[in-house]
């Protein structure tokens, strides 16, 4: 937990950094700042914090706050690098941020774009070199992939209704979309915005390699927690977006800021049945049948099953993790 905290917090401290220099409204930006916490470190987000295992996803994201603030404050350019490394090695997702960031890239200098975009082919190349042993079943259905994809993105505001969380997610798609044009009709502040159009990308790209590959066992999954570790970046992303909106458009600072408050109000109450429903001990229990197998009780052993053989006897019998003594 320690641990995971620790790289939560340097996390944060990157894209904070990062918004700073987006905004010069001081007000403002304490403002969103709070926001931003209240965001990042969500109650929804616990599981992540409590288990070992996710350290993978919290170091994902860190790859990415690192990527983001390196484009966003125009640091040295093996900086963006070393981020996008960092993500491709913890998680498959980490993989989108390749594709995501590659415009802020072009930016910067044509070689290192060129360079990026070979990097990123060859480290996708390798990822599926040989081809990932898996018994997942990928499903590609366009409405269904893209209704997943929805819930993805709307689980912080809607859990744990799926179709709450596609009506917010389609809600929060379309808030993007008016706040970019708002924010892109007057181009002056279009560079500051672009890194958090990036960071939303790669939110988008995650939802849609996830529905192909979770599909199948529903909706619900995409609002697992720790799914939440990423589609809680697009919001992040949106409320800085929606600020650069606010600050260049004072005289509609209401019709802007609705919106907003409607999505906050969601967050909290989200959040808190977040924080009230979900059951720590049904997850540590399901971690401790590698352990005890046999004595698993039938309602949380079913997570295992997929495998062949049954995951604690192929250890045992490969003396690996746990058995490895």
């Amino acid at each position: 937990m320690t641990v995971n905290v620790i790289i939560a917090i340097a996390t944060f401290g990157f894209f904070l950094q990062a918004f700073r220099r987006s905004l010069r409204d001081t007000l403002l930006t304490s403002a969103v700042a709070v926001a931003l916490a209240i965001v990042f470190f969500a109650p929804s987000q616990k599981y992540n914090y409590l288990m070992p295992f996710q350290t993978a996803f919290f170091s994902t994201i860190f790859g990415v706050a690192l990527t983001h603030w390196a484009t966003a404050t125009g640091r040295p350019i093996a900086l963006p690098f070393t981020g996008a490394l960092i993500a491709t090695l913890s998680t498959a997702g980490g993989l989108m941020v390749w594709p995501a960031y590659a415009v802020t890239i072009w930016q910067r200098s044509k070689p290192a774009f060129a360079a990026w975009c070979a990097t990123g082919a060859i480290s996708m190349a390798l990822y599926f070199t040989p081809k990932p042993v898996t018994k997942a079943v990928h499903i590609f259905d366009p409405i269904r992939n893209v209704l997943f994809s929805l819930a993805f993105i709307g689980a912080p505001l809607g859990f744990p209704d799926p179709i709450i969380a596609m009506v917010f997610g389609a809600a929060g798609l379309a808030a993007l979309a008016i706040y970019t044009a708002a924010v892109a009709r007057h181009g002056d502040n279009e560079a500051s915005m672009l890194p958090w159009l990036c960071l939303a990308a790669f939110v988008l790209l995650n939802a849609g390699i996830t529905s192909y590959g979770r599909l199948m066992a529903g909706y619900g999954l995409a609002m697992s927690p720790y799914r939440q570790a990423f589609s809680l970046l697009f919001w992040m992303a949106l409320i800085v977006i929606a600020a650069i909106a606010l600050a260049r458009h004072a005289m509609r600072r209401m019709l802007i800021a609705l919106p907003l408050a409607i999505f906050t109000a969601a967050f909290v109450r989200s959040a808190y049945v977040a924080y009230t429903t979900w059951d720590v001990d049904n997850q540590v229990r399901q971690q401790n049948c590698i352990v005890e197998w046999e004595a698993c009780p039938p309602e949380v052993r079913y997570i295992f099953t997929y495998r062949s053989p049954p995951y604690p006897e192929f250890l045992r019998e490969q003396r690996l993790s746990i058995f490895r003594h």
